[in-house]
């Protein structure tokens, strides 16, 4: 009786477990975990040489579903109308914040709205080449701050 009740236990315990040997369901797939929906701040920093030292700057994140249109348009005519520019590329609610020479300008709890990218723009006096703007994917600025500094002639972003 003790060697049928010590199956019988055996038997409801692989059962229980869902090990699979008698028809029990296979084991959950692992969940992975969802990421915040984007940074956590944004710091606009103006360094002190900023647009000749004396005039405040711009600076924008869009939410991007594509990243081509945002780095083919030339400056000018992006600064036109970056909204039609972008069109369908336009994934989420821009934001934007001024900065001065010398100053930081911070925008908190930024999301990205689903948007596999973070398109960065600083509307300069005389930017330097593309150094305007750059494009990040999601996935590296997802929880994270953000600092973008606005120099003389482009912007320099690093992650905190």
């Amino acid at each position: 009786m003790t060697l049928l009740r010590s199956a019988l236990v055996v038997v409801l315990a692989l059962t229980a477990s869902g090990c699979g040997l008698f028809g029990g369901a296979a084991p959950p797939a692992p969940v992975e975990p969802e990421l915040p929906p984007g940074p956590v701040a944004f710091d606009l920093v103006g360094d002190s040489q900023m647009n000749a030292g004396c005039n405040s700057a711009r600076g924008y994140l869009y939410p991007l579903s594509s990243e081509a249109t945002f780095l083919a348009t030339p400056v000018q005519a992006f600064w036109d109308d970056p909204e039609t520019v972008l069109a369908d590329d336009l994934a989420g609610t821009v934001r934007d914040a001024t900065v001065r020479p010398g100053s930081t300008s911070n925008l908190e709890e930024v999301t990205l709205e689903g948007a596999p990218f973070l398109g960065i723009a600083a509307d300069l006096r005389t930017p330097q080449d593309d150094q305007w703007r750059t494009v990040l994917p999601a996935s590296q600025v997802r929880g994270r701050s953000i600092l973008v500094t606005v120099t003389e002639g482009g912007l320099r972003v690093t992650s905190r």
